[in-house]
C-alpha cells in the first residue's frame, strides 16, 4: 500500500484472495527461509494452510492426532527456516514443528504435548480462552500465557527420543532418496541406522555440518540418540562401487582392449575399439542390448563409454556384406577364407598366372598352381543362336567341378575387334559349371556375328 501526503491510501498493489481452512482461528506472516509466507490454521480440519502471496500458491497441510478443536492457534518460525505452530486446546497445549514427511504429512505426533494441569502448579485447568503466545530459541520451546491476572512462562523440552532428520548423500544410491526429510520416532534402545546397499562406501558423515568420527563403518552409520537436538542433518558421503564393463566379441573381430571384463572407478570412462578381419564388417554393437547404429557396416569402430555409474555390457558381432571391393558375400567369403587381403586381389600370389580375384570368381584355390580350358565349345546358327561354352578346371592337380563364384555371361561383337563387344541382353549365368564343363546359352540375336564368353564380378 502507498499513502499520499495526507496520508490517504492510493495505490493498492498484489492484492490476492486465497481460501482459507474451515473456521479460521489464525493468521500469521512470517519471514521463512528467504519468503513472506501467510499461514492460516482452522479449528475444524485440523489443518494448516501455507501460503505465498507473491507466487500465488496455497499448501495444505495435513496435521493428525488433533483430537481436540483448537481454541488458539500461533505461527512462528525457527532460526534454521522450520515453521512451528503452537495449539492451544481446552485440555492441552502441543508445540509442532510444519515439515512434511515423505507422504507430505506432517509428523504424526507433536514435537511437544502438555496438558494444561501440567503447565498449572496448582492442578486446577486453565482458563479455556486465555490468551498467549509462543517463541523459540531454537533449543526451547517457551510458552507464555495469563492465568489468573498473572503472566505465565513455560519453558517446554523436546522429548529425547523424537527427532526431525534431515539425511542427504552426496551421491545417488539405489533404493534410497538422495534427500529425504521427515520424522523419526524410537524408543530407549533404538538408533537411528543408515545403510547402504553392498559395494556402496560410507566415507563420512557430518550431523549439523560437524564432521562425525565414531558409529561409521563401511556400510552403515549409526546416530546415537543422545543428540539433543529435534532436527538432525546428516550429510552423508558415499562413494560408489567400481563398475564392471564385460564385453563378448564375436567370431571374425577382435577388441583393443580385449579382456573379457574391465574396473572402472564410478564415473570415469572406457574407450574399446572393434576391428573386423578383412572382409567382414561389423554386424551389430550393443551397450545393454541397446544397439550402436553408427557402428554397423564399419570396418573399425571406438565406441567411448563415459561417465560410468553401473556395470555395463557391451556386445559385437561381424559379418561378411555384400558390396565390399565390389564382390558378392559368397565372393568376399572366398578371400576371407583363403586369406587375401582386401587390397591383394589383383596379385598373382601362387605364380600360376591367375589373379587371386579370377582365382576366386573360377572358385580355385589361392595358393595351389591352377590350370584352366575355358573356350567357346560351339556356336549354332539358325533362327535362333546357341553358344555352347566349355571350362575344365584343375587345382594342384585335381579337377574342380564346384559352382563358379563369378558370373558366365556371353558378349557379342559386328567384328573379332576386342572393343567392339557388348553384352549379349539377358545372357548370364549364376553358379555354372556345378558338377558339368560345359553351359549353354540359347537367343535371337540379328546384331552380332561374334561372340566371346566371360566370367566377371
Amino acid at each position: 500500500m502507498q499513502a499520499s501526503a495526507s496520508g490517504v491510501i492510493t495505490n493498492l498493489s498484489h492484492v490476492r484472495t486465497f481460501p482459507l481452512p474451515s473456521s479460521p482461528i489464525a493468521i500469521q506472516t512470517l519471514h521463512v527461509g528467504g519468503q513472506d509466507l501467510v499461514f492460516a490454521g482452522g479449528s475444524s480440519n485440523r489443518g494448516v494452510s501455507l501460503i505465498d502471496p507473491v507466487a500465488g500458491t496455497v499448501t495444505n497441510l495435513t496435521l493428525m492426532n488433533i483430537a481436540v478443536e483448537p481454541v488458539d492457534i500461533v505461527f512462528t518460525g525457527i532460526a534454521d527456516g522450520t515453521p512451528r505452530m503452537t495449539v492451544l486446546d481446552r485440555q492441552q497445549v502441543q508445540i509442532w514443528d510444519l515439515v512434511p514427511d515423505f507422504r507430505g504429512v506432517v509428523s504424526p505426533e507433536p514435537l511437544i504435548t502438555y496438558s494444561l494441569a501440567e503447565l498449572n502448579a496448582s492442578g486446577a485447568a486453565l482458563p479455556p480462552y486465555c490468551g498467549y503466545a509462543a517463541t523459540d530459541d531454537d533449543a526451547h520451546a517457551i510458552l507464555t500465557y495469563s492465568q489468573n491476572s498473572k503472566a505465565k512462562v513455560a519453558v517446554l523440552e523436546p522429548m529425547p527420543n523424537e527427532f526431525v532428520v534431515e539425511r542427504a548423500f552426496s551421491i545417488p544410491v539405489p533404493g534410497l532418496a538422495q534427500v529425504e526429510r521427515g520424522w523419526l520416532f524410537f524408543d530407549a534402545t533404538t538408533n537411528v541406522v543408515v545403510t547402504v546397499p553392498a559395494g556402496y562406501t560410507i566415507t563420512a558423515v557430518a550431523s549439523n555440518g560437524v564432521a562425525i568420527a565414531s558409529n561409521l563403518s563401511d556400510t552403515t552409520y549409526t546416530l546415537p540418540l543422545e543428540y539433543p537436538e529435534n532436527h538432525v542433518r546428516l550429510d552423508i558421503t558415499v562413494e560408489a562401487p567400481n563398475v564392471t564393463v564385460t564385453q563378448t566379441v564375436g567370431a571374425h573381430g577382435s577388441a583393443s582392449p580385449s579382456a573379457a571384463s574391465f574396473t572402472v572407478a564410478p564415473g570415469d570412462g572406457l574407450s574399446i575399439t572393434y576391428a573386423a578381419d578383412p572382409w567382414y564388417r561389423i554386424s551389430s554393437l550393443t551397450v545393454d542390448g541397446v544397439e550402436v547404429s553408427a557402428a554397423a557396416g564399419q570396418a573399425s569402430y571406438t565406441l567411448a563409454l563415459t561417465g560410468l555409474s553401473a556395470d555395463a555390457s557391451v556386445a559385437v558381432s561381424f559379418v561378411i556384406p555384400a558390396g565390399v571391393g565390389g564382390y558378392t558375400a559368397a565372393q568376399s567369403a572366398w578371400f576371407a577364407a583363403n586369406g587375401v587381403a582386401e587390397n591383394a586381389t589383383a596379385t598373382d600370389s601362387d605364380g600360376d598366372g591367375l589373379t587371386t580375384e579370377q582365382e576366386c570368381l573360377l572358385n580355385l584355390s589361392a595358393t595351389a598352381a591352377d590350370t584352366i580350358d575355358f573356350r567357346i565349345l560351339r556356336i549354332e546358327a539358325g533362327s535362333t543362336v546357341k553358344v555352347t561354352v566349355r571350362l575344365v578346371r584343375a587345382s594342384g592337380g585335381a579337377a574342380v567341378t564346384a559352382p563358379l563364384l563369378g558370373a558366365l555371361a556371353v558378349e557379342g561383337a559386328a567384328s573379332p575387334s576386342p572393343a567392339g563387344f557388348a553384352p549379349v541382353a539377358g545372357q548370364s549365368l549364376q553358379n555354372a559349371f556345378n558338377g558339368t564343363t560345359e553351359a549353354s546359352f540359347t537367343f535371337t540375336d540379328a546384331a552380332h556375328t561374334f561372340f566371346r564368353a566371360v566370367i566377371q564380378k
